[in-house]
């Protein structure tokens, strides 16, 4: 009976069109919008509070840690990377934390994984300045219906620095252009998150290029403003 329902993105309109046998036009996309004024800067020292190097190449994820935001497929990624200066950081909490510690302990790369806990939303932008790379490797679990809506710490992410990596799941590709601010990779695929890190340590120049991109996408693209109209 309704005239409009509001989604959060394509995705998440077309699996609720389906869902709820209501036609899809009836569905209007109208994203979470992002704006760089609400992170507070301050002087914070990431790297030296975490005893990273300043060679070290850091991979940054920010998520609940639960089944469907993919965290175990991106610590196997680590562990693919035999280069010892690559780091992952995660930020977040939850039911799956010690079984991704104990992962990252059985592949022998728990040096290389740092769990911080939670963050303080408003301070969490010195962070995405340290990464060098933020992924976000979310899976669809279809049996449970559960699936990543959008993404906003993608677009968060692109408005300060690191390249961004996320899966062909749910929302995430809306909140990217593939090939240029970042990579696309297909869900629960280790490996082809890997080869992307692989070829941002590699290639410097490119991730310079490809982070300017992320953050001109982002203010272009997915502001409040931008939502508003």
């Amino acid at each position: 009976n309704v005239d409009r329902v509001i989604a959060n993105s394509r995705a998440t309109a077309e699996l609720s069109a389906r869902a709820n046998k209501v036609p899809l036009d009836k569905y209007l996309p109208i994203y979470v919008g992002v704006d760089d004024s609400f992170f507070t800067a301050r002087p914070r020292d990431v790297r030296s509070r975490y005893g990273l190097a300043d060679n070290d190449f850091l991979v940054l994820t920010v998520a609940q840690l639960i089944p469907r935001k993919g965290v175990d497929d991106l610590i196997r990624a680590i562990a693919k990377i035999h280069e010892r200066s690559v780091k992952l950081m995660i930020i977040g909490k939850g039911q799956e934390k010690e079984r991704l510690q104990q992962l990252a302990e059985d592949l022998g790369i728990r040096d290389r994984v740092i769990f911080v806990g939670t963050v303080a939303h408003s301070e969490i932008a010195d962070y995405y300045r340290t990464a060098d790379v933020f992924a976000l490797t979310s899976r669809y679990l279809e049996s449970e219906g559960d699936v990543e809506g959008f993404g906003i710490v993608m677009l968060e992410a692109q408005l300060f620095g690191p390249v961004v990596i996320g899966t062909k799941s749910g929302g995430i590709p809306e909140t990217m252009q593939d090939g240029r601010p970042g990579f696309l990779v297909n869900q629960n695929d280790p490996e082809a998150i890997a080869q992307k890190i692989r070829y941002l340590t590699d290639n410097p120049n490119a991730r310079s290029r490809m982070s300017a991109a992320g953050e001109k996408f982002v203010k272009a693209e997915r502001t409040w403003q931008k939502s508003i109209e």
